[in-house]
């Protein structure tokens, strides 16, 4: 869903409209996954992202530079 939605819109004008978008996507998984009690994201598969936030942050700032020198 993500992806889907990011290829919609293309190229993001700022890393604040990333954010923005990304977190109204999971905010609404969040709510239809509250609403059937079924649970997608466990703890282990959690702590892994938590862990390559770091990583993810440096590549999101190489691409905006890509983009910024094209």
């Amino acid at each position: 869903e993500l992806k889907r939605r990011s290829n919609v819109i293309g190229i993001f004008p700022n890393t604040a409209s990333l954010n923005r978008l990304m977190g109204a996507v999971l905010m609404e998984r969040h709510d239809k996954m509250q609403n059937t009690r079924r649970r997608i994201l466990y703890m282990t598969d959690y702590n892994e992202v938590e862990a390559r936030v770091d990583e993810l942050k440096v590549r999101a700032q190489e691409q905006r530079m890509l983009l910024e020198a094209a």
